[in-house]
């Protein structure tokens, strides 16, 4: 056999493997992300020039990563980049999650989640921003972010002012009338766009008042105090039942759960439907929310904090666009002179 057809067949073995990689999963049933792909070309390039073979990634005629490797690696990077289709939480969930869980106590895991749905919708939070990914044990185990001072990633109480409506900040959040308040404002202080300490004000809706994020955060941080919370300490906790002696933190799992159990509930998902439900569907949620609304992309970016477009992955297919188009079908003509009186 010719040196060059040995060559080949290394080629196309090294193709097949890449191949079966790209299409999918491990036994564990997860994907195989681009990065192990090229940690493992990189291992086995490393046991043929161990034995002082040419490196199998290399095609000798150009000298260069073989044409078909390099496709298939930029085929895989390009799937990566779609988005993971996550389902938006809607008012819908979040007024059925008030209904059935109106009789549970006050600090339940439903009871919190839709307080945070509530607030969520508004402020298009990330989960990091809010909830933990695992229960914490101590204090360290809190997410942080990558700055000297290790600070706390989630938002507390010292990230949080009310307002009262003649624009006043208010302290005593404990006593205040959620009627008399006019809005509030809340920090980032770290973000992925890079605006770390950034303030946005967000106003009561004194009209759907199930809706209001003022209410809602004025029954988290009472939740907090009543668990005698340390100030500076993330919010997101709840009581895993009445006779619990201490509270739970808000993590991934649990969140995931909720949101799939009444995504299941609201729209009844066949067995065939390809749903996904993640602590992401909050922030998609808010986006396709402003967008319905006919907010300017511009003003997207700027109320859930994105510096590029990359907000447009988040629209979803919702019924409203299809009622949308159905009122510009009936209010517009395109052939004729006539005014509408």
């Amino acid at each position: 056999m010719l040196k060059n057809e040995r060559q080949e067949i290394r080629n196309i073995a090294m193709i097949l493997y890449l191949r079966t990689l790209g299409a999918g999963e491990t036994i564990q049933n997860r994907i195989v992300r681009k990065s192990t792909i090229v940690g493992y070309l990189d291992a086995v390039a490393e046991m043929f020039t161990d034995q002082k073979m040419q490196d199998p990634r290399i095609d000798p005629k150009t000298g260069k990563i073989h044409r078909l490797i390099d496709t298939i690696l930029k085929e895989i990077e390009r799937w990566e980049s779609m988005p993971n289709r996550r389902e938006p939480v809607t008012k819908t969930m979040v007024r059925h999650l008030q209904g059935t869980s109106k009789d549970h106590h006050e600090d339940s895991l439903d009871t919190a989640i839709t307080d945070w749905m509530i607030v969520g919708l508004h402020t298009g939070y990330r989960r990091i921003e809010w909830a933990q990914e695992r229960e914490p044990k101590t204090e360290s185990d809190f997410q942080r972010a990558e700055n000297p001072e290790k600070s706390i990633y989630a938002v507390t109480d010292k990230d949080i002012r009310f307002r009262d409506k003649n624009n006043k900040v208010r302290h005593d959040y404990m006593s205040v009338n959620p009627n008399k308040m006019g809005g509030i404002d809340l920090r980032w202080r770290f973000q992925k766009n890079g605006e770390n300490g950034q303030w946005l004000t967000f106003a009561a809706n004194h009209a759907e008042k199930d809706m209001c994020i003022v209410r809602a955060y004025l029954r988290i941080l009472r939740r907090a105090r009543r668990w005698n919370l340390p100030t500076g300490t993330p919010l997101a906790i709840y009581q895993k039942c009445p006779g619990s002696k201490k509270h739970s933190y808000i993590v991934t799992s649990s969140i995931t759960r909720v949101f799939t159990r009444v995504g299941q509930e609201v729209y009844d998902y066949g067995p065939d439907d390809k749903v996904s439900y993640t602590p992401h569907s909050l922030r998609v949620g808010a986006c396709v929310l402003l967008h319905v609304a006919k907010y300017s992309p511009l003003k997207i970016k700027q109320r859930l904090r994105w510096k590029s477009d990359s907000f447009m992955m988040y629209l979803r297919n919702v019924p409203q666009l299809a009622i949308d188009q159905i009122r510009a079908m009936n209010a517009t003509t395109v052939d004729t002179f006539v005014l509408d009186e």
